[in-house]
């Protein structure tokens, strides 16, 4: 899912926080719904253009996040 949403660049995410998308949710005509498989071909030789930056000098801990992201891997 990373790589669907151009967050699998660690070079671009050195300084900042690391990105950890745990959802994927389509909202429209589930007949319309793209498979997500498909879509990693194009983007996986798309051009990805700048890069995250830190909010603040301290990191926010937020253990509630951390949880959903541990058991949704």
């Amino acid at each position: 899912m990373a790589g669907l949403l151009g967050l699998g660049r660690s070079a671009d995410f050195e300084s900042a926080e690391a990105e950890a998308p745990d959802a994927l949710l389509w909202i429209g005509d589930p007949d319309a719904q793209p498979d997500p498989a498909r879509l990693l071909d194009p983007m996986r030789s798309a051009s990805w253009y700048g890069h995250a930056n830190r909010l603040s000098q301290e990191q926010i801990q937020w253990p509630e996040i951390a949880l959903i992201h541990r058991v949704t891997r």
